[in-house]
């Protein structure tokens, strides 16, 4: 019912509207893709200035993969002028399962809709 509910309310934007996933947006590979994409995707907007797409890699990095970074990379670069993202002083609730089971009416019913979008 969620989905079906944004679908239809916005249906004239369906023609234009990108669908990103959660694994796809923490996968190594295709994450930093994904960030590019919604970069372009938000950039269409009026008032919306986005960082430099060669940047984007980076920022999603240390956004989405800062537990792999190392805790004190930052302190090397103290005397810089420009401040970098610090992945170890932000509050992040990015924790806990990372496997989303679904019914299979729950997958049927998301690939009725997606089915629905492509035509």
């Amino acid at each position: 019912k969620f989905v079906d509910y944004w679908m239809e309310r916005f249906d004239k934007f369906n023609k234009d509207r990108p669908i990103f996933s959660y694994e796809a947006l923490t996968d190594d590979i295709q994450g930093p893709e994904e960030a590019i994409r919604m970069t372009q995707f938000l950039a269409q907007s009026k008032g919306v200035v986005p960082i430099e797409e060669e940047s984007v890699p980076c920022v999603w990095r240390a956004v989405v993969k800062y537990k792999d970074q190392i805790p004190d990379a930052n302190k090397r670069r103290l005397n810089e002028s420009r401040r970098r993202l610090d992945p170890s002083h932000h509050d992040s609730q990015r924790s806990g399962p990372t496997e989303r089971p679904y019914t299979p009416e729950q997958l049927l019913s998301m690939v009725q809709m997606l089915d629905g979008l492509l035509q």
